[in-house]
């Protein structure tokens, strides 16, 4: 039985500069775009037709998130979080009344997220001394707001049997500390469909997630996953970025056939393979060529080795695998595409893509043009880094740096995510630092190297058009066009025609997946998504 519905009296942004008045929607699919009267006489074809007067309502495509951890914050919800301590001593006392008042949640231990040293009085990091302070008898480890530095008490450092001096771990050792404690996969598949309520509520009907590390040790989240989308919850789409610890444990995944692309239907996907190059700028750990303003000799962490990456590319390319590579420091960055363009034999026809992408002088964007290498940026980053950045590198990089516009200027394709919980997952203010280039509290007031803010156009394009193609998904998302899906979002106001520091303050009336809603703000609910 066909779904029959029309949308009119609207101004619905298709993508690329192009406006309609209305759509013709035919099950998930858009079959028909124009005017009010144009589209009406398309339906007269049909008995039945759902009729929805937007009342001059601005709709834009679905956001598709290229690159955050849904399932990873699924779990965060139920940990300390740390975002607005702005001391060492405001974390020990917010971490005992954790202790006090949640005596269930921390039985095996208490594990949190958010800190971040620059807010602190004294900017000094976390100690295992500090940690102590909040218990000896649990463990306890807090990872930084970047995910690649942890701090960890002495009763976790005892059980996982590190030696540290400080009780500081980074990269690959921070994952290490998650076996302390272990989620309940039923209590874990309930907090993940609770996050995808909200992602959908604003706006996000995509996202492209890496929630594993390592594929032959996490075939439980595949599970989980299945379960949850054969289960027919309301959900975003999920294209799954899967992580490896090494080229041996790639290989391995690959000869038990563990790649199943279309898990459970087009809602869910598996895609690129995810690379760690280097680790984040907050924690100084980003591979940079000249070493950071305040500590010199530190240039950084290599966490994947540049003949490594080269033999992670090459089995890609012999598999036809995409890959995406975490690369925050210019040399992390020079070093991914020099590794990428060694392997490359037709060109990037499965469009590799550098992922974050900061710190990048003008000659590496020259590099990543000229070789149509991708690129996922989040510029929500620039609400911490705007401040930070000038005490990691000199001003004249910076001014390459977080460069979206010139890099659309060099014609590189380009893709909008977040990298939630990292960040937070709304995409107004993701759009909002692309487009006025200040942080929340619109500082700077003249913008942070405004030469480098986007058009609003551009930014949606980016975040639905760049995201799309990045999985090879442009000719059926991310434009509101004949042919596409019918993934759309209605809007409180016009995002294209109000003031530009508004934007981070849209919100959403409705959110839409393949025709059906999901998310409805007046109703306070969400609808059922029906398989495809």
């Amino acid at each position: 039985m066909n779904n029959i519905k029309m949308l009119y009296n609207g101004k619905i942004y298709q993508g690329e500069g192009n406006f309609c008045q209305a759509l013709l929607i035919k099950n998930d699919t858009i079959i028909g775009c124009g005017s009010n009267d144009e589209v009406e006489l398309l339906s007269l074809d049909y008995s039945k037709v759902e009729k929805n007067d937007l009342k001059g309502k601005c709709v834009v495509a679905g956001f598709n998130d290229s690159h955050m951890h849904l399932l990873k914050y699924a779990r965060e919800l139920k940990r300390v979080q740390l975002q607005e301590c702005k001391s060492r001593k405001e974390v020990i006392e917010f971490c005992r009344k954790y202790i006090i008042d949640n005596p269930e949640l921390v039985k095996e231990g208490l594990r949190g997220r958010g800190w971040n040293q620059d807010n602190f009085d004294d900017r000094k990091l976390l100690t295992k001394e500090d940690l102590d302070l909040i218990s000896k008898e649990i463990p306890v480890v807090l990872v930084r707001v970047c995910g690649h530095m942890c701090c960890c008490n002495s009763k976790a450092l005892e059980l996982l049997k590190i030696e540290s001096k400080d009780g500081i771990l980074t990269e690959n050792d921070v994952s290490i500390t998650n076996k302390l404690l272990n989620d309940d996969i039923q209590h874990l598949k309930q907090l993940f469909i609770e996050i995808n309520k909200k992602a959908l509520s604003q706006g996000v009907t995509s996202v492209q997630s890496q929630d594993i590390d390592d594929l032959n040790k996490e075939l439980e989240i595949i599970s989980l996953l299945e379960e949850v989308y054969k289960s027919g919850e309301n959900l975003c789409r999920y294209h799954l970025q899967v992580g490896f610890d090494s080229v041996a444990s790639l290989k391995e995944a690959l000869e038990r056939d563990l790649y199943k692309f279309n898990i459970c239907d087009d809602r869910l996907t598996f895609g690129p393979i995810k690379l760690f190059k280097d680790g984040s700028l907050g924690a100084k750990t980003a591979l940079v060529y000249d070493g950071y303003i305040d500590d010199k000799d530190n240039k950084g962490l290599e966490v994947v080795t540049h003949q490594e990456m080269r033999e992670f590319f090459k089995v890609a390319e012999e598999n036809g695998l995409q890959v995406i590579v975490h690369a925050i420091g210019d040399k992390a960055i020079d070093q991914t595409c020099q590794a990428l363009i060694l392997q490359m034999e037709k060109g990037n026809k499965f469009r590799h893509t550098v992922n974050h992408c900061q710190i990048t002088s003008y000659e590496i964007l020259k590099k990543i043009a000229d070789n149509k290498i991708l690129i996922a940026y989040q510029p929500i980053f620039l609400q911490y880094d705007l401040h930070m950045a000038k005490n990691r590198v000199v001003e004249e990089l910076l001014k390459s740096s977080y460069a979206f516009k010139t890099a659309l200027d060099y014609g590189i394709k380009i893709s909008f995510g977040t990298d939630c919980p990292v960040e937070r997952l709304n995409p107004f203010s993701n759009i909002h630092c692309a487009v006025n280039r200040q942080d929340l509290k619109y500082q700077p007031a003249d913008g942070y190297y405004p030469k480098e803010s986007l058009t609003v156009q551009q930014s949606i394009d980016n975040y639905t058009i760049g995201s799309s193609y990045q999985q090879f998904m442009e000719n059926s998302k991310g434009k509101l066009q004949v042919g596409y899906l019918a993934d759309y979002i209605v809007l409180d106001r016009d995002i294209f025609t109000c003031d530009k520091k508004d934007i981070k303050n849209i919100e959403v009336l409705e959110t839409v997946i393949g025709g059906k809603t999901v998310y409805d703000k007046q109703k306070g609910t969400t609808g059922t998504v029906c398989k495809r």
